[in-house]
């Protein structure tokens, strides 16, 4: 099985204040890899043990997962 992305590859994190010492990180570019966002949040949330969600129409951002 090969993990060829399809159109652009890249993946980007981009980190914003939520307010106080808190932070929101905002991962965009993996459905390019064929990966579910959906499901790769769920998995996210429980490993690292924080919130993580599938945000499927970002304003600025567009499909992206934050954590």
């Amino acid at each position: 099985m090969s993990i060829a992305p399809s159109g652009d590859s890249e993946i980007k994190i981009y980190k914003a204040k939520r307010g106080g010492k808190k932070v929101i990180s905002t991962i965009v570019g993996l459905q390019s890899y064929g990966i579910n966002l959906k499901d790769m949040s769920k998995i996210m949330g429980k490993k690292f043990a924080c919130g993580a969600s599938y945000c499927p129409d970002d304003e600025k951002y567009g499909e992206c997962i934050q954590v």
